[in-house]
């Protein structure tokens, strides 16, 4: 049974020397020249016990974070989606070597940058007294006394929701003044005004940058009298805002949206472009086609193009699946 393999991210060949891929190596984790990138790969760990289960899950992440971070103190760097995994090496290889110029053109957008996750909250003692005084400045000592407990239990619940949105955003602020973007992970943590992921220019690109975004913190920190509790976790690969995908795409799929477009084969991106307008002149609603046609013809030429970018034959009829590359980048916050 062929081994299977997860892509962790592509570098610049110019960036990993031997000597750095022998110390990969030793961790598990294999490397490739593809042109003037090199691509970095590691056997998927196989499910534990009769049904895997969520402790496997755990631990594949585990070690796919500790490979990311074993990678990203030697250069450029640009992660794969956990889950983009291929039959052996060798079919990682034709997918970079059918892909380069669109990964090159994301190693430079993405590959020098770097994310922190920044996790703040109170502290709770801190809060607290925060609220309370904030409580007292609103209705008095007087007034506090005569108000009931549920009735200052509702008071509080409102204040601290009021409290962490004007704090949350003042950090923002402050976070977006030294970072290049700022993504948002969900929060469970009652105490908790915001999860951050921001991204900054690497460490190794540019040590004053993180030099900035350091004191940054700090000037947050003693902003609220140490009033909270931060945490971070990073340098990272920029895995929220930019991560190669792979998608498979069957054969019939392809030449379903080749019928749908009257394309007998694919030759170049402005041959399908042309075909597109010609079925949106009939298909498009305003000149009488239905609104399911159009979406279709979209759909197709958004798939034809794609392959052709990417310089793939759809017309090989040995191969069942086409793996497309995708870049996905994170919306702007």
């Amino acid at each position: 049974m062929m081994a299977r393999h997860r892509l962790l991210g592509i570098g610049s060949s110019t960036d990993f020397t031997q000597a750095v891929r022998d110390q990969l190596a030793a961790l598990g984790i294999t490397s490739f020249g593809v042109g003037d990138l090199v691509g970095f790969s590691s056997k998927k760990r196989e499910k534990l016990g009769v049904f895997g289960g969520k402790s496997d899950v755990m631990k594949q992440v585990l070690q796919n974070q500790q490979e990311l971070e074993a990678i990203i103190g030697h250069g450029d760097l640009l992660p794969a989606a956990f889950d983009t995994v291929f039959n052996g090496n060798e079919d990682i290889i034709q997918f970079l070597t059918q892909n380069t110029e669109l990964l090159r053109q994301a190693l430079v957008e993405f590959g020098q940058y770097r994310q922190f996750q920044i996790m703040i909250s109170w502290q709770k003692d801190r809060m607290l007294q925060k609220l309370k005084s904030a409580m007292q400045h609103q209705s008095g000592t007087a007034d506090m006394q005569a108000t009931s407990k549920n009735d200052v239990a509702r008071i509080i619940q409102n204040m601290t929701e009021t409290i962490r949105v004007e704090v949350f955003q003042e950090i923002e602020k402050d976070l977006r003044s030294v970072c290049q973007d700022i993504a948002f992970l969900p929060v469970d943590d009652p105490a908790a005004i915001g999860n951050y992921v921001c991204l900054i220019k690497g460490p190794m690109a540019s040590q004053k940058s993180l030099s900035v975004f350091e004191k940054k913190l700090e000037e947050i920190d003693k902003r609220y009298e140490d009033g909270l509790h931060i945490r971070m976790l990073g340098p990272l690969p920029p895995i929220t805002f930019a991560t190669i995908k792979k998608e498979d795409i069957e054969q019939s799929r392809i030449k379903k949206a080749l019928r749908a477009l009257n394309i007998e084969k694919i030759t170049s991106s402005e041959q399908i472009k042309e075909a597109y307008h010609r079925y949106m002149k009939t298909a498009h609603p305003d000149t009488g086609g239905d609104t399911n046609d159009a979406s279709s013809g979209t759909a197709a030429y958004a798939l034809l193009k794609c392959i052709s970018e990417q310089a793939l034959d759809a017309d090989l009829s040995q191969n069942d699946v086409f793996s497309l590359c995708r870049i996905e980048k994170a919306e702007a916050a």
